[in-house]
Parts: C-alpha cells; structure tokens; sequence
C-alpha cells in the first residue's frame, strides 16, 4: 500500500512488521505500508513495543542488542552496554536510561555514533536518556534539543 500526496488517518494506526489491509468479505491481505507527501496521523501513535533492557557486557560483542525503537534500560551495572540495530537511513532509536550506572551505547559493528570512530561506544549517564538517528547506512548521530559547546568550539552534550 502507497499513500500518496495529502494523507489523514483518524484513530490509530499500529504498523509491527506489516500492515494488512481488509476487502469488503472481510478477507486480509499483508502489504507494506509507505507514506510520502504531508501526512496528518490523529489520535495516538505506535511505533514499536517499549522494550524493558538489562544491559551486558563490557564491549560490543557482548552487549545487550536492543531490538525496539524505544528502550528503557532498567538493569545495569556501571560500564554495561547496549547495542544498536544496524545503520539504515531513517532508523530511530530511543534509550533511556533509568539505573543509577553509567553505561555504555555501542553502534552495530562497522557502525559509528556522531560519525565517531568505527564501533565506539557513546556513554549515557545514569537517569538519562538519548534518541539516536541514523543519516544513512553507517553513521548513528545522537538528536540534541540544544547544543552546548565549550570556549573552543568542543561539543559538551
């Protein structure tokens, strides 16, 4: 299913994997569901399963993979990781960060974070959190409401 143009769903719309679409029997079909133009979604959003993490690990390869888009960390001991999904251009991630530990955020591997280096890792403190958006294939970069920068020019957040 395509949705050209101008497009307004009222009520909800639950899109996990696929999207079906009814005829007048009552017979569904699996279709995939692409939205282009200016769209006006009304009423509530889904988008993805809220997922409860325990983080693991000390490095990449054995860190926690988290699967959703939104990610509440609820276990963690300090320097635990959790790793994201693969780059794919328009990927969005959320974790938050609920422990009282420090833990580390690693990209899938060969992937960078804020165009860093090649699988390391970002640190997100305890009691907070960080939304992730991937700009294309390979590159994760964290979404900031604001930046603050130091006197040199170094990003601090």
């Amino acid at each position: 299913m395509t949705i050209d143009g101008l497009s307004s769903l009222d009520g909800g719309i639950d899109v996990n994997g696929s999207t079906f679409t009814v005829d007048a029997s009552g017979n569904t079909t699996a279709v995939s569901l692409s939205v282009s133009g200016t769209t006006t979604l009304s009423g509530d959003l889904k988008y993805g399963v809220t997922a409860a993490i325990t983080a693991a690990g000390s490095a990449q390869g054995d860190a926690t993979s988290l699967t959703e888009t939104i990610n509440i960390v609820t276990t963690a001991s300090a320097a635990q990781g959790v790793k994201l999904k693969a780059a794919a251009t328009g990927l969005r991630c959320e974790i938050y960060n609920s422990t009282t530990n420090d833990i580390k955020v690693y990209p899938n591997t060969s992937d960078k974070i804020d165009s860093g280096t090649s699988n390391a890792a970002k640190d997100l403190p305890a009691k907070t959190s960080m939304v992730l958006v991937c700009k294309d294939a390979e590159n994760w970069e964290v979404l900031r409401p604001i930046a603050l920068y130091d006197s040199a020019g170094n990003l601090l957040n």
